[in-house]
């Protein structure tokens, strides 16, 4: 009961960010690894807070003014995305994402203090193409290896990082104090208010002036 009750105070406290789009259909804006690690631990249920409602705008006008906002990221794993293809290549729930190991990388690299947490959009998929160009990696789980997560928190600190958020040139960063990444959901449609029940971690897509709390159920 005690480990239900930390999991259900962290969940309110670190609540999935979404953006309503069409239909109210929700588009999360962060959290995909928490989401993900919440379903592998048959957890099925979480908090969201809606950060934009632009359910009332055009399919066109919404995609660009997600992408004005800094809500998109037009990579994929170091290649540049237009936002058609971006829009094409979204998967309707997290089930659908593809492990990146380079983004768990350095997700372990921060934890470990190798950089510092900013608030600057994408700033962990930023280091991701940082290592990917810097690092190999030769399977999905693979970045809880020491020796490669070594390797990495010392090119994390090298001068040609510099210009990365965080970058701390080798001085430790606080870090997390989390053993692995902590960050990401999708939800099918998200209840409107409260802890209802209705519909989960299905459908609501990649992509949050927050009204409280709300369940993202399953």
């Amino acid at each position: 009961m005690a480990d239900r009750d930390k999991l259900e105070k962290y969940l309110k406290k670190n609540p999935i960010p979404v953006v309503l789009g069409r239909g109210r259909v929700p588009y999360m804006v962060d959290h995909h690894h928490l989401a993900c690690a919440l379903l592998k631990n048959q957890v099925e249920q979480g908090y969201y807070t809606i950060k934009e409602d632009w359910s009332s705008l055009g399919e066109q006008e919404f995609w660009d003014r997600m992408k004005a906002a800094a809500y998109l990221w037009l990579f994929d794993e170091g290649r540049p995305l237009t936002l058609q293809q971006l829009v094409q290549r979204l998967p309707k729930d997290v089930t659908g994402l593809r492990d990146d190991p380079f983004r768990s990388l350095a997700a372990f690299v921060r934890y470990r203090g190798g950089y510092e947490k900013v608030w600057v959009p994408f700033s962990e998929f930023k280091w991701a193409d940082y290592f990917r160009t810097h690092l190999q990696i030769n399977g999905p789980t693979e970045p809880d290896n020491e020796q490669l997560l070594q390797q990495a928190v010392a090119a994390a600190a090298h001068p040609v990082a510099g210009n990365l958020p965080g970058f701390t040139g080798g001085k430790q960063a606080a870090g997390d104090g989390l053993g692995g990444p902590l960050d990401s959901a999708d939800t099918k449609q998200v209840a409107e208010n409260g802890l209802s029940t209705p519909p989960g971690f299905g459908g609501g897509r990649q992509a949050g002036t927050a009204d409280g709390l709300g369940v993202l159920p399953n």
